[in-house]
This record gives structure tokens, sequence and C-alpha cells, in this order.
């Protein structure tokens, strides 16, 4: 067993952790990524919601579309989508 004394540990550490961290900055940063969905998408996951095919979150998942936005499709708060009906 190799026994270190209390310096040799410490800068051990130091160089361990520097190595970790500069693999971790290394990495890439994916972004995110907006408005993935089509309006394809929105009006066959209302469809699928109204005719009860499948449950809110079901149609969320299942089309790609984030929660608040079919929500607020749902009950027809898009203030924008709405202004040439």
């Amino acid at each position: 067993m190799l026994f270190l004394a209390p310096t040799h540990k410490l800068l051990f550490t130091f160089v361990f952790l520097k190595e970790k961290m500069s693999k971790v900055r290394n990495k890439k940063i994916r972004k995110l990524e907006y408005c993935r969905w089509t309006s394809e998408d929105m009006d066959h996951a209302i469809n699928a919601y109204k005719q009860n095919q499948c449950g809110f979150n079901e149609c969320c998942r299942r089309y790609n579309i984030p929660k608040p936005t079919s929500r607020r499709q749902l009950c027809s708060l898009n203030k924008k989508a709405n202004e040439n009906v």
C-alpha cells in the first residue's frame, strides 16, 4: 500500500480535479433548439386530443410540442394566431 504525505495527497487531488475540469470545459455545449414542431404537428396533436385518441401529455410527447404551447393553442389564447380569425 502506498502511503502519501498530506501535501502529496492534496497535490494529487488538485491535479486530478484540474484534469477533470479541463475535460468538462472542452466538451461542446449543446444549444437549445426552439420551435422544432410545425403547424401540421400542432393540428394533428389538437385533433388527436379533441377526438380522445390520446391524453394531453401523450399528444405533447408524440408530436414534440411543448406543453405550454399546446395548452395556449387549445385555449385559443394565442393573440398573433387569432388576429386573422
